[in-house]
């Protein structure tokens, strides 16, 4: 939200949303085990969406099916980048060497990418931020 000069501005202007669950795509589901579900808010101060939470794409049997890329879910209207963003991510996998990046695309599709690098396919988004507008 752009602040200008002389602006009346309501504090309740300035509270971020809460948080929301994620809407998984395929095989992609929180991690559980006590780590924090996947969720996104808005936080109109810096006109940021805030993503938060550990996935974990292996099907309910355990088998992977992450490839190099992977579409694990979609920011809705509202929730989505100005611009395509990505950052480096955490896992809860070895090697521990392996790097993963997680996309964020102004379509709202969130990719992670480098997961075939993981034995298992579990990334730990931890409070990213992208720009909204």
């Amino acid at each position: 939200m752009p602040l200008y000069a002389g602006q009346i501005i309501r504090a309740k202007d300035l509270v971020p949303t809460d948080f929301l669950p994620v809407t998984f795509v395929g095989d992609w589901h929180n991690f559980g085990s006590g780590w924090t579900d996947c969720q996104f808010r808005y936080d109109p101060v810096r006109d940021q969406v805030e993503v938060k939470g550990t996935v974990d794409g292996r099907k309910p049997d355990g088998t992977d099916t992450v490839g190099s890329s992977s579409h694990m879910f979609t920011l809705p209207e509202g929730y989505r980048p100005s611009a395509s963003a990505a950052v480096a991510a955490g896992h809860v996998s070895t090697p521990y060497t392996s790097s993963v990046q997680v996309r964020f695309y102004s379509s709202g599709e969130v990719w992670v990418h480098g997961a075939d690098q993981l034995n298992t396919p579990v990334v730990v988004i931890d409070n990213v931020a992208v720009n909204v507008s």
